[in-house]
């Protein structure tokens, strides 16, 4: 079975339970990571958003209360897509399915485009940096968060959180101990921030940032398309 395929049985078999086990493991603090990312987006009435592996809803509802944005939220579980549309104001926003690989929009459709824990389940995230890039409108912003592998001063004990007591929640609560093994073991197979900038200038994105959190172990990453046709993506 493809990577793509088991990922998505997966989120399909904890949609149910993920939003309580996100905001138990963060302790809460995946709301105002996710109010950052917003904040960084510089939203503005009238444009058109993409919210990629939007999950629950949790980003595109966000963005939609907070501005007079156009929003789509695009996943490719439809049993995330199924609890999102049952969400208060879930009509406010237009929900499809879709693979980040191969997003079914026209070129430049987007002036922002979104997402959180996205670039850590892909299989090639070379190849959605660069379908991220095709859908945006050239100067559009580019705004993304997820998970980094532990380092630093707290590498051990952010490690033994992740290795140890994030799988054990996910037996407890979340009754998927296999789908929050996975959550651990790819975040620590997955790039530093430094690496992760790296790859999206190398896609051709300009003006790269990130801002670290909680001890270096959450990073939300910004980038711009280019306004010239020469040096578009």
């Amino acid at each position: 079975m493809r990577k793509g395929q088991q990922i998505q049985e997966m989120f399909d078999s904890i949609a149910d339970r993920y939003d309580r086990m996100n905001r138990i493991m963060t302790l809460g603090q995946d709301r105002r990571w996710r109010q950052f990312l917003i904040k960084r987006a510089e939203l503005k009435p009238g444009l058109k958003v993409l919210d990629i592996a939007t999950g629950t809803g949790d980003i595109a509802l966000a963005i939609r209360a907070q501005s007079d944005c156009q929003v789509t939220g695009a996943d490719f579980s439809a049993g995330m897509l199924a609890h999102a549309q049952k969400r208060n104001h879930a009509d406010q926003i237009k929900w499809v399915q879709a693979d980040a690989h191969a997003l079914p929009f026209p070129d430049a459709s987007f002036d922002r485009v979104v997402f959180g824990f996205l670039l850590r389940n892909v299989e090639n995230l070379e190849g959605v940096l660069s379908e991220v890039c095709r859908v945006l409108k050239p100067g559009g912003l580019m705004v993304g968060l997820d998970t980094c592998p532990p380092h630093g001063i707290m590498a051990l004990p952010a490690t033994l959180y992740c290795r140890i007591m994030i799988p054990a929640l996910g037996w407890i609560i979340g009754r998927a101990p296999q789908a929050y093994k996975y959550l651990s073991d790819s975040t620590q197979a997955f790039l530093l921030p430094e690496e992760l900038a790296q790859k999206m200038r190398d896609q051709g994105f300009q003006a790269v940032g990130f801002q670290k959190f909680s001890f270096g172990t959450i990073a939300v990453h910004w980038g711009q398309k280019a306004e010239s046709p020469t040096e578009l993506c």
